[in-house]
């Protein structure tokens, strides 16, 4: 009876590494970096770089999914590009999702949300030494959303990309109102992004304790898949 208990268990951890390596399933996301204060705009995607260096060191495609017409995270994702080159990482192609990363020296700009062919043949024609970011906004890089851009590219290439996602986080509960995307509604908009969302809204419950100060920078960081990162960042609104 006992073997057949221990049977039981190896065959379900088997099962659900299979669906880990293969589908990039977790069961629970993994926090990497808790809720830390950044001294600056850019300090937060410096912070990621740090805590990735091996992952990024490793791909050679990332998709980096900001927060859609922000300046400041024009800035996180800028923090990490210079974080990358302090130690050697050079993007030798960063394609930009249209109108979004205006900040950003881009070397061409793209419609992410298309069929993805354009961006596959790109990422073929890279030679073994370059590397290659897809700056695009967050509802399209996550792979918690079913059917997105980044799902369309991965089946064209018939592998995996690395993604960072970077979204809202809210350090009290007056804010979850006004994270986007959002968790709870019944629109047909809030229907296909929700699990992005009530993955931000878990998130942010888990700092309200904290009392964190309002007027200062605040990111988190978490593995919510195989290759795939969620950031979330708590940005200082300007006075009028």
């Amino acid at each position: 009876m006992l073997k057949l208990v221990w049977a039981g268990i190896a065959v379900a951890f088997i099962a659900s590494m299979f669906f880990v390596l293969k589908w990039g399933i977790r069961p629970e996301p993994v926090s990497l970096i808790g809720a830390s204060r950044s001294p600056n705009s850019q300090s937060p995607g410096a912070t990621v770089f740090d805590q990735l260096s091996q992952v990024v060191r490793a791909h050679r495609v990332l998709v980096w999914g900001g927060i859609p017409n922000s300046n400041a995270s024009q800035q996180v994702v800028q923090g990490f590009i210079n974080r990358a080159a302090h130690f050697g990482i050079f993007y030798n192609q960063i394609l930009a999702q249209n109108g979004q990363y205006p900040q950003i020296a881009s070397t061409k700009s793209i419609r992410f949300n298309a069929n993805g062919d354009e961006v596959a043949k790109l990422i073929s024609g890279l030679k073994m030494n370059q590397k290659l970011l897809v700056l695009t906004v967050n509802v399209y890089s996550s792979h918690l959303l079913a059917n997105n851009p980044i799902s369309r590219l991965e089946k064209k290439l018939g592998r995996r990309v690395l993604a960072i996602t970077e979204a809202p986080l809210a350090i009290q509960a007056s804010e979850l109102e006004s994270l986007h995307p959002a968790c709870g509604g019944l629109q047909p908009q809030i229907a296909g992004t929700r699990k992005l969302g009530c993955m931000m809204a878990a998130r942010s419950k888990k700092v309200f304790s904290k009392g964190l100060p309002s007027n200062q920078m605040t990111a988190t960081l978490d593995m919510v898949g195989s290759g795939d990162y969620l950031m979330l960042v708590h940005s200082p609104q300007k006075s009028p």
